[in-house]
């Protein structure tokens, strides 16, 4: 009788969670999929790691504000203004991306980006001397 259990090997682990089902990152440009890996990146190493501790305390992850501000994420997707530019394509899969680590980073950022994109289309935007809103 054979034993049970003599050759076997521990669990497989299960593989990353890929968001991206349709390959939609594969058809930015060069320069857009390296600020999405950045993002990954930034999200695996940064703030997976401590973003539990800020659920069970009810708080804001407050120290990680000088890392995000690096990411240089302000006015993605907005062309002109001192705005960082991108397509939408890359403004929606770094949203996926950051809601693939956690989604309330995800949703505070999406919050302060939207009112920015909306100023885009007000009339005090087509004065001669175009307004920076990328101030960090």
């Amino acid at each position: 009788m054979a034993t049970v259990g003599k050759d076997m090997k521990g669990p497989k682990s299960l593989p990353l969670p890929n968001s991206d089902f349709y390959q939609l990152a594969e058809t930015l440009p060069p320069e857009e999929l390296a600020t999405l890996r950045q993002v990954r990146s930034f999200m695996e190493s940064k703030v997976a790691p401590i973003i539990n501790k800020y659920w069970v305390e009810d708080s804001f992850l407050f120290e990680l504000l000088p890392a995000f501000k690096e990411l240089n994420l302000d006015g993605l997707g907005i062309q002109g203004y001192g705005c960082r530019g991108g397509s939408a394509l890359l403004t929606g899969l770094v949203a996926m991306e950051m809601a693939r680590t956690d989604a309330s980073i995800a949703s505070t950022t999406a919050v302060s980006i939207a009112p920015v994109s909306q100023l885009k289309t007000l009339d005090n935007l087509s004065m001669s001397q175009p307004i920076p809103l990328n101030r960090g």
